[in-house]
This record gives C-alpha cells, structure tokens and sequence, in this order.
C-alpha cells in the first residue's frame, strides 16, 4: 500500500512540475524554519530592543552593548531554551505557503522565459526571482505582521487567531499590512539578487567539475550536493547584506505602527535615533540565518528532487 501510494504521488509529480516544486519547495521549508527560527527570533528581538533602550531614560545601557549574546542570555534567563522557537507557527504558516509558491513560481516562470534546457542568463534569474517573490510576499503580509509581533515579546497574544483580531481591532486593515512596503522592498529584491547569484556560480561551478573531468558524467551526488549548498550560502550573504536595511524598516513599522506610520518617516526617525548604523541593526542573527536557512531549503529542495528521480 505504501510503495503503491509513493509510486502515484511519484507519478503525479511526475506529470505536474508546479505541484512538484510546491510540495517539495514547502518541505524543505518546513526543515529549515525548525531549525533557525531561533536566529529570526533573535534579530527581532535585537531590531526592537534596541529602540526599547533607545527611548529609555537609561543612560548607563547604549547601543553598542546590546550584542547578540546578550540577547540570547535575555531569552533563556527569561524564558528558557524552548522560548527561542516563539513564533515559530506563524513562522511555518509563512514559509509553507510562501516558499511552496516561490518554487513553483520559479518553475513556471522560467519555462515561459527560457527555452527547454536553456539555463537564465544573469539578467533573466533577476526577473524570474524578483518576479516569483513578489507573489508570494504579497499574500502572505498579514502572517508577517503576526509573526514579527510573536518574536519580539512585546505582545500577549495567546494564539494565531487572537493575534489577528487583536491587529485588526487596533489598527484595522491597515494593520495587517504594516511594513508591507519595506518586506515587499527586503523580500523582491533578496530573491532577485539571491537568485541571480545562486544559478550563475551554480552553472560556473558545474561546469568547471564537468570540465576536470575526462568523461561527461554528471558530477557525484555529494559533490553536486556540496557545490550547491556552497552556492546557495554565498548568494545568501551577499543578498542578505544588500537588503537588511528594509528589513530593520520592517520590523519597526510592524512592531509599531503609530510611531513608524509611513515608510519616508520610519527612515528618518531610524536615521536621527541611530545614524547610518541604525539600518544594519540585528545583521549578525539575520546574516547567519536567512544565509544558512537559503543555503539549507535550496539544497534539501535539489536533493529531494534528485532523490525520487524526477529531475
């Protein structure tokens, strides 16, 4: 029953190369959250507290001091190991869908831009990545804005359900799009520039394995698993670091929507409290995460494709 059962979805992927890229984009997803959502938690946590203490009358506490160990000691002392996964089901609420729909966009989108085995030149995986994000961060707006509020702490919500009410009874439905300019302005541009990236040294490397060899085989799984985790990785950071700064944005319009209204003040108001630094607030915990968490979904995504065979 089970082999009958993998051998229909397998058949069924098979046939339909959207449905296979959701299903298996959501997967991989679904991993990679689990495993750094305590990294997101910690950038908004850092994002936030910072202007916590910013705003105080606590000339001893300063910016400088508040550094990613600290906020992590913060989280355990105050709510133990488990405390660094808050948030984490809107996290899972946001990722399933919107990576599922990322991938399949991806997929679609380069068919109808590419020929049959043609891979996107530099110019193409910008459109096809900037293109495929914008849907998906689009829909899934409201889900950040819970999410973001679940990480920081700063809000008693006791479910999903509660949370939204709670928005839309305070701000209405301008309330669940708060940010939605700067995620849209972190989310597009990250994947167009990651994406451009990921498949150009992916293709360089490939290629340069093919070629130090004395046959046409493809290289080995391992290999082929390595180059593209290290592919992946490196587009990550270069990606991450060129967007951070909407995401600083972000994280103060939704955290507070009547201080941070408008996306001309919330740049000028973090410019005046803070300076050029101010926009690169929580890079270290966001560095390491979205970079390692791209590196992990596309590699588990490549590996799974590979695995059943319908590549």
């Amino acid at each position: 029953m089970i082999d009958t059962s993998s051998s229909k979805l397998i058949d069924y992927l098979q046939q339909n190369p959207v449905a296979r890229s959701f299903i298996v984009g959501s997967f991989s997803s679904t991993c990679s959250t689990l495993l750094f959502q305590p990294l997101d938690l910690l950038k908004t946590r850092m994002q936030n507290v910072q202007y916590l203490t910013a705003n105080s009358h606590d000339s001893g506490v300063t910016v400088n001091k508040i550094k990613l160990m600290t906020t992590f000691s913060d989280v355990i002392r105050s709510e133990s190991i488990v405390g660094l996964w808050r948030g984490t089901v809107p996290s899972l609420l946001r990722c399933i869908p919107g990576v599922g729909l990322y991938f399949a966009s991806l997929h679609q989108l380069q068919t109808l831009i590419c020929t049959t085995d043609e891979k996107p030149s530099a110019g193409q995986a910008m459109v096809i990545g900037l293109s495929a994000r914008l849907l998906a961060a689009s829909i899934l707006i409201p889900v950040t804005v819970i999410k973001t509020q679940f990480e920081s702490g700063q809000f008693s919500n006791k479910s999903i359900p509660s949370a939204f009410r709670l928005v839309y009874s305070q701000h209405g439905l301008r309330g669940l799009y708060s940010g939605a300019f700067p995620t849209i302005l972190r989310d597009v541009p990250y994947s167009g520039i990651y994406y451009m990236f990921y498949s150009q040294l992916r293709n360089y490397a490939a290629n340069c394995c093919l070629n130090s060899r004395n046959h046409h085989d493809n290289p080995q799984p391992n290999l082929e698993t390595f180059i593209n985790f290290t592919c992946s990785l490196v587009s990550g950071i270069f990606a991450s670091i060129i967007t951070h700064p909407a995401d600083v944005i972000k994280t103060r319009m939704q955290l507070d929507p009547k201080g941070f209204p408008g996306l001309s003040s919330s740049v000028a108001i973090i410019f005046r409290d803070k300076g050029s630094i101010g926009f690169f607030i929580g890079l270290t915990p966001r560095l390491m995460r979205r970079a390692a968490m791209t590196a992990f979904t596309w590699t588990i995504f490549e590996h799974c494709i590979r695995s059943i065979g319908i590549k």
